[in-house]
């Protein structure tokens, strides 16, 4: 082999050789929130979390890998560029336009400095209406609430005063008469009201005014 065609190797392998050594490796790829619901409009935008693994030493100089990622909703995949400036993770956001499950892929690109491995997550997207209710809040002051609630009369004969009042009531001294009496709660201890206000105890009302 003469010396110029030993050159024209060299230079030939300097622009077509083979990749140069992969530095990150696709680990996984998942949603921000596993289970998001369409809005108004029906659609949804997710966040979407893609996570490397360095291969050597990773830094501002490393080299950035190649990838491409499918939103498994037959929407075109997209290419990415991750590991700038070394980092590990990335956010891709996506808007999906209907409820289903989906399954969402990340592979390396055709290029020569692609991502090493794939991965794949799921993303569920469901209908607005499947939403859970926000539960309806407990009052702050319990007790208050429970001694708002009206008095009690029970039309039965009680045999003992554990069987008259239900728990947390009482019997009202003397009120037991021909199979009639009166239950209600015990008093109301005051507690402590925001500045300009003070507690008031008004039979089976309370608060602060």
């Amino acid at each position: 082999m003469t010396k110029t065609s030993i050159l024209a190797l060299l230079v030939l392998g300097t622009f077509a050789g083979p990749a140069s050594a992969n530095l990150f490796e696709l680990r996984a790829v998942y949603p921000q929130d596993e289970t998001m619901y369409l809005d108004a409009n029906g659609a949804v935008e997710a966040p979407l979390i893609i996570r490397l693994k360095t291969m050597g030493s990773a830094g501002i100089s490393t080299p950035m890998c190649d990838a491409v990622i499918d939103f498994g909703d037959q929407t075109p995949v997209k290419p990415l560029r991750l590991g700038e400036d070394g980092r590990v993770q990335s956010e891709v956001r996506h808007r999906y336009a209907a409820a289903g499950q989906y399954t969402v892929s990340v592979r390396g690109a055709a290029t020569r400095t692609p991502c090493d491995g794939s991965t794949k997550g799921t993303l569920n997207v469901l209908a607005a209406s499947e939403r859970p209710t926000t539960p309806v809040p407990v009052p702050v002051n319990a007790q208050a609430a429970a001694a708002a609630l009206p008095t009690i009369t029970l039309e039965t004969t009680p045999t003992s005063t554990a069987e008259t009042c239900p728990s947390g009531w009482f019997l009202v001294p003397g009120s037991m008469s021909g199979g009639r009496f009166t239950c209600h709660l015990a008093a109301v201890k005051a507690f402590n009201c925001p500045t300009g206000t003070r507690f008031f105890d008004s039979g089976n009302t309370v608060g602060c005014r």
